[in-house]
């Protein structure tokens, strides 16, 4: 069982941030540190949607023994917020199997996140407005996984490629009311022959750092912009 927790670097002091039965994972800040944005999930429901998924038709005994209803009660993986300072966390999402890796624009107006309806269907990336001291309804937007962004408010995301956790590192710019069309990163060590993902770009959009499967292993890769706008190798 997962859990987050928070540690008060002055005093040592350490809480839970709670959400209740199940596990939360992917934190990620909000600019002002304020807020903090996670998934929050219960284990048996999507165990439950990937065994029924991945055998269609399929019910089998182990799901004939559990409770119909108990089932169709539990929320998937969904996006959840907390301030720091205490209180209740609040549900951004809901009725999904997955959503996860959060993260909160640079300018703190915005959460984009991933999610996918059932376990064996692609993934989609996510965006809820900042509300108030809550947040909006979140609205698709396009297919793609692992979002980052940048003060401008230009995203950074990974493409899926035949159904696997890794594809081409794309960007797209934002024009305050919508995104434009995907442009692949350009760079001597980006995109490479070998499975780049998992991007983070800095909000200054001047260091992007990604994992990769290029020779001699899978690690950690940082590319950093030069002034004439490419990317170092």
């Amino acid at each position: 069982r997962a859990r987050i927790y928070l540690q008060d670097v002055a005093t040592g002091t350490v809480r839970q941030l709670g959400t209740g039965p199940g596990f939360s994972m992917f934190p990620a800040w909000s600019p002002d540190s304020k807020t903090l944005v996670y998934s929050h999930g219960h284990l048996p429901k999507t165990a439950f949607q990937t065994v029924a998924s991945a055998q269609p038709g399929w019910t089998g005994s182990h799901l004939n023994k559990i409770d119909k209803s108990l089932k169709e009660s539990l929320n998937g993986i969904n996006i959840w917020a907390v301030s720091v300072a205490g209180g209740t966390p609040q549900q951004l999402t809901g009725g999904m199997h997955c959503e996860y890796t959060p993260e909160v624009t640079p300018d703190g107006k915005a959460v984009v996140f991933c999610g996918r309806p059932q376990i064996r269907m692609p993934r989609d990336l996510y965006r809820a407005e900042r509300v108030g001291d809550g947040w909006g309804e979140p609205v698709k937007l396009f297919s793609g996984m692992y979002a980052t962004s940048t003060l401008d408010g230009s995203l950074y995301y990974t493409i899926e490629s035949e159904g696997n956790d890794y594809g081409a590192i794309v960007k797209r710019t934002w024009s305050g009311s919508e995104y434009g069309e995907p442009v692949v990163v350009p760079g001597e060590g980006i995109n490479t022959d070998a499975p780049d993902a998992h991007p983070w770009i800095s909000p200054e959009e001047d260091l992007l750092v990604f994992d990769s499967y290029r020779d001699p292993g899978m690690g950690i890769y940082a590319s950093f912009r030069r002034a004439d706008g490419s990317w170092s190798k």
